[in-house]
């Protein structure tokens, strides 16, 4: 599951990056045929020469580098965004790049449902976000604002976390736990952990026998436990609810909206970093970011979530009681790789775990371990504290720009949207897609990339007049020639020439 979560992420990652860079590499059909062919041969050839351990990473950076060379050197990027025209269109260039691992995702199987949920997320708010494009006041305000395309994410990350038992289930095949004593048990562990008794669905993942279970949802209701069908085999029924018990501690803790409010955080510190980072170049501001990134997310945020499973461990063992509690994570570490010596980002070791929880079941010490752990929550109360005064600061900055400056940004930020869409006007040519007529129905018109290139020039132009001089009169002076400049070649562009 994480190494077709880490493909995806890649696969996205690498979308991204092809709306960035420079695209030259003319369009290769025959490649693309070819990579859709060899790739499954390569892909069963790769599961026969690795040893079992290497298995899914060397499939996943197979896929990752069969997915950038289709991208590239076989000139689909080039070919959708260019050719097709739909470069600065979220929804429609998105879908177009995300095609190709599609298809060569296909080998994965009933792995690939596990893609689904984030892709559909990821296609609504790129549905949303192509939607303010009708609104041009809307989308002047969020291309000019950092702070309020920030607030927006925000928004999105919240209604994320709310879906998220919906989406869970959408990727994990489940039913419901079935009635019995189990379930019966569930509700009187829920109760004592004062909460209501969420909805227990169990998933077959369809191969071997994985132990793993997770908790989704925000509100009461909507919240869910899923168990995978390979602890129903292993574990017996006090071993089984002592896993619920650790995931409802989740719920009862509030872990789901700490992860949330994290999330946010970061969604938060990234317009103040960007407006310390503007003076640099580019490329240091993108390392920086990126940086800065890695360290929130693999440092920052799971140190935290390591404290946060460390506290449901000793919630989940005081509620079920130690001996069940223990048991369950001794059968999971003695199936697991490594016999549960090895970490992961979000989670200690099993053994690390386990010697967590018998040190706590020590007569007294249990409820010391657990005000201890509390005690440290509140210290992560110190992050989205700095992340909200860092966005304050930003967002004072942004609403106590005068009017000349913030003009200025506008403008700048529509003639730069104008340019981008230049390159796909001159290879497209005086009025001709670069594509099968068969094809000319999935394109996007030359006519109406021009309309709104003129349309954000326009726009920029009245800005900047209506501004007016000021001390930012020469910097507003020449983002002013830029468009008319960009205009004009753009008419010429399109202006019918002279029969020969």
């Amino acid at each position: 599951m994480i190494t077709v979560l880490l493909s995806l992420a890649g696969a996205l990652a690498l979308a991204a990056l092809a709306e960035a860079s420079p695209l030259e590499a003319a369009p290769r059909p025959l490649g693309w045929a070819a990579a859709a062919l060899a790739f499954p041969a390569a892909w069963a050839l790769l599961a026969k020469a690795l040893p079992p351990r290497l298995r899914d990473l060397g499939r996943a950076i197979l896929f990752l580098l069969a997915y950038a060379a289709v991208l590239w050197p076989l000139g689909w990027a080039a070919w959708a965004l260019h050719d097709l025209g739909w470069l600065g269109k979220p929804l429609r260039s998105t879908v177009l790049l995300l095609l190709p691992a599609a298809a060569l995702g296909a080998p994965a199987g009933r792995a690939l449902r596990l893609a689904v949920p984030p892709i559909g997320v990821l296609l609504l708010v790129a549905a949303a976000v192509e939607a303010t494009g009708a609104w041009p006041a809307l989308l002047e305000a969020v291309e000019s604002s950092p702070c309020l395309e920030a607030a927006l994410a925000a928004l999105g990350l919240a209604a994320l976390f709310a879906a998220s038992p919906f989406l869970v289930q959408l990727a994990w095949p489940s039913k419901p736990l079935p009635r019995g004593p189990l379930l019966e048990r569930v509700g009187d562990l829920a109760r004592r952990l004062g909460i209501e008794r969420p909805e227990v669905r169990v998933w077959d993942p369809g191969r071997g026998l994985a132990l793993n279970a997770c908790a989704a949802g925000l509100l009461p209701r909507a919240r869910k436990v899923f168990f995978t069908h390979g602890l129903r085999l292993l574990l017996d029924d006090e071993e089984q609810a002592a896993v619920f018990c650790h995931e409802a501690a989740h719920f009862a803790l509030g872990h789901l909206w700490a992860f949330l409010l994290l999330a946010v955080s970061f969604v938060f510190s990234l317009p103040p970093l960007a407006s310390l980072l503007e003076p640099a170049p580019e490329p240091v501001r993108w390392a920086a970011l990126l940086a800065y990134g890695a360290a929130y997310w693999g440092l920052l945020s799971g140190a935290a979530a390591r404290r946060l499973e460390a506290e449901a461990d000793l919630a989940a063992a005081e509620a079920v009681g130690p001996d069940a509690y223990l048991r369950a994570l001794g059968t999971a570490a003695s199936h697991s790789s490594g016999g549960g010596r090895r970490g992961g980002l979000r989670h200690w070791s099993l053994a690390r775990r386990i010697e967590l929880v018998e040190a706590a079941a020590e007569p007294g010490r249990a409820r010391a371990e657990l005000e201890r752990m509390r005690r440290l929550r509140r210290r992560f109360w110190a992050i989205p504290a700095a992340a909200a005064v860092a966005f304050a600061a930003a967002l004072a900055g942004e609403l106590s720009l005068p009017a000349g400056p913030a003009a200025l940004a506008t403008a700048r930020a529509a003639v730069e949207a104008a340019e981008e869409l230049r390159p796909l006007l001159e290879r497209h040519g005086a009025g001709a897609l670069a594509v099968p007529r068969w094809l000319a129905w999935a394109a996007r018109p030359s006519a109406a990339i021009e309309a709104e290139a003129l349309a954000r020039l326009a726009g920029a132009r009245e800005r900047l007049e209506a501004a007016g001089g000021g001390a930012l009169a020469p910097e507003a002076r020449q983002v002013l020639e830029r468009a008319e400049r960009l205009e004009r070649l753009i008419k010429e562009r399109s202006a019918p020439r002279p029969a020969s």
